[in-house]
């Protein structure tokens, strides 16, 4: 079959909403939940707000919620209040502030003043509103403020996930979650990023350097570049937060890195940088460079076309400690190859390569792959690199539409999307084979098809990792819709499974496996490696087409604290699986599975089920 053949089109309405709602981050998942809100009740408030306030009270406003149809008017209000640092109890434990207001008409402002507080605390404030003095509302959205004119006096919670993602050239990068406009709650304004060739503590805070870049989103993330002086030894980073009302945060956790004291190659879309293609830095670059590429379309006609007959760009074999990254990110850095070629091919020996921040769309497996045809977009092997916050899209190949590895080595793939890759034999969006280390890590894998196993992944004699990741909406059209799992390593190796742990495998399809394929290969000595898989903490649901699951007789599948869900006739454990722990079989209350917000309900039993905590990849969404 020709992957020009492949026309399946995986649930256009689920993939195009998963797109934009599974990359969100979510802090709904620790809101306190108030009593059940029925269908036909007042919608909650949803821009309460501190007014004004003084040593003794503070004022709040509001506008009225509208009515559901067929109810009557609103009765009245529950307002409540608890000092800031036990916002996170039931609602039920708050104090309610005496007398609110009567309700007004939909749509009017409203104000309440909580009086007899203590001077310059903070407090928490939530409302609701009833229709029958019984069932209320949702809990509005959570307000923070201070028994003081200043009114915000609570300081954004202090960052303690910094990490470096690289350093290269002259510039380290920096990422971090972001954290809250008052302690983890909100958002806060802005981050300052301050570096020194000394460990930096509150002391030494004001004389470091600030950073002359702005943090950009980098998925749920944050990202700043960090200017690296040219004077050898460690860069030490911190930051802070600020909120807009001035609070700072305190000191993040500190990081450094030993700049690689190596060359920037800057490229420009229009030619203007360093060199005129991205091909002619990476040919030049050596360990420790940076290659720098700036906003724009690289396409294989404006770099040069086809500069090597395996690839539109090339890193050669043992080329090591080269960063290749974009300086405004996937959305704004497209390497483009045109279906003329593959995008991107990465010889081999090349530890210490990282490749950060592209979009990689429309490659094609060449000619020159042979019989073997591998991924369209990127192909590396016997290697180390890191691939982060690139979006993997339409591209086609054999083995793997997006992305095909091989042989020895340890690469991890953190922070991308891979979505419309097709593939003509295995692997829609991921092919990995004959490895002992690969790493999928915090990835959303949607929309891929392939004509043979795993429509989103597949993985054939490897131990690999899959850490935090969504794997929806993908199509085979054999087996495997989500996930397949052939042999396991080497034949000289031990039997090591494949291990999903926190991952979500849901509205996938196939005839066999509609979520996952547990298969088997031959060794080439006339025995079969059947394939064994591990799940832990995964929620799989929703998935059609087939059982969810396919499993040779011989194969291992492992379960702990995970939830199968689905069609009654098909969502069911294969025979021999080893069940560890309080696996469910419920309902996991999706905010939309239909529309593609794989978050969860706030009532959802895979919030905290059994001891388990979290069971798939994304937090509370919504509220019940």
């Amino acid at each position: 079959m020709r992957s020009t053949a492949l026309s399946f089109s995986p649930a256009p309405a689920l993939v195009a909403a998963l797109l934009t709602t599974l990359l969100l981050s979510s802090c709904g998942g620790n809101d306190p939940a108030g009593p059940p809100s029925p269908t036909g009740l007042p919608a909650p408030v949803s821009d309460l707000q501190a007014a004004s306030a003084t040593p003794e009270s503070i004022t709040l406003s509001w506008t009225a919620p509208a009515l559901a149809s067929g109810t009557g008017p609103v009765s009245s209000y529950d307002l409540r209040y608890t000092p800031y640092g036990q916002e996170n109890t039931d609602l039920a434990t708050w104090t309610a502030a005496p007398a609110p207001p009567a309700p007004a008409a939909p749509g009017q402002a409203q104000q309440a003043t909580i009086t007899a507080l203590t001077a310059g605390a903070a407090y928490a404030f939530r409302l609701r509103a009833t229709v029958d003095g019984t069932t209320w509302s949702a809990p509005s959205n959570l307000v923070i403020a201070s028994a003081d004119p200043a009114l915000d006096l609570t300081p954004p919670a202090a960052v303690a996930d910094l990490a470096v993602l690289w350093s290269g050239g002259d510039r380290i990068m920096v990422q971090w979650t972001p954290t809250g406009d008052d302690g983890p709650h909100g958002a806060a304004a802005a981050y300052e990023l301050r570096s020194a060739a000394e460990p930096i503590t509150p002391a030494t805070w004001d004389a470091a350097t600030p950073a002359t870049a702005t943090p950009v989103p980098g998925g749920d993330r944050l990202r700043c570049p960090v200017d690296a002086p040219a004077a050898a030894g460690a860069l030490y980073v911190a930051l802070r937060a600020v909120d807009d009302a001035g609070n700072r945060s305190g000191l993040s956790n500190v990081v450094s890195a030993s700049p690689a004291g190596g060359r920037t190659w800057r490229v420009a879309a229009d030619g203007s940088g360093d060199v005129p293609t991205i091909a002619a830095a990476l040919a030049g670059a050596v360990h420790g460079d940076l290659v720098l590429v700036g906003p724009g379309s690289y396409t294989w006609l404006n770099q040069g076309g086809a500069m090597n007959p395996l690839a539109m760009l090339f890193i050669a074999r043992d080329r090591t400690g080269i960063v290749l990254a974009s300086e405004a990110g996937p959305e704004a850095t497209i390497l483009d190859a045109q279906g003329q070629q593959r995008v991107l091919f990465v010889q081999g020996n090349n530890d210490g390569v990282v490749i950060d921040g592209f979009t990689i769309a429309n490659g094609v497996s060449p000619p020159a792959d042979g019989d073997y045809p591998m991924a369209g977009g990127l192909v590396f092997h016997l290697t180390d690199i890191v691939v982060r916050h690139c979006i993997f899209t339409g591209n086609r190949g054999g083995q793997g539409g997006a992305v095909y590895f091989g042989g020895l080595g340890y690469p991890v793939i953190e922070d991308c999307l891979i979505t419309g890759n097709t593939s003509t034999q295995f692997g829609g969006g991921l092919y990995f084979v004959n490895s002992q280390g690969p790493v999928v890590r915090r990835c959303t894998i949607v929309g891929n098809a392939t004509g043979g196993g795993g429509g989103g992944v597949a993985a054939v004699s490897v131990i690999l990792r899959l850490e935090d990741c969504v794997i929806a909406g993908n199509h085979a059209e054999q087996r495997g819709g989500g996930l397949a799992v052939y042999g396991y390593s080497n034949a000289e190796d031990p039997p090591v499974p494949v291990l999903a742990t926190g991952c979500t495998i849901a509205g996938n399809d196939a005839p066999l496996g509609a979520a996952v394929r547990i298969g088997a290969i031959d060794d080439g000595g006339g025995s079969m490696r059947n394939g064994r898989l591990s799940l832990d903490h995964c929620l799989i649901a929703g998935n059609t087409g087939g059982p969810a699951f396919d499993m040779v007789a011989d194969g291992r599948l492992d379960a702990a604290c995970c939830d199968l869900y689905g069609d009654g006739a098909f969502a069911f454990w294969p025979a021999g699986t080893v069940i560890d722990g309080d696996d469910l079989q419920a309902d996991p209350l999706f905010c939309d599975l239909a529309g593609g917000d794989l978050r969860l309900r706030a009532d959802s039993p895979c919030l905290d089920a059994g001891g388990c905590g979290l069971i798939g990849a994304l937090p509370a969404g919504c509220g019940r």
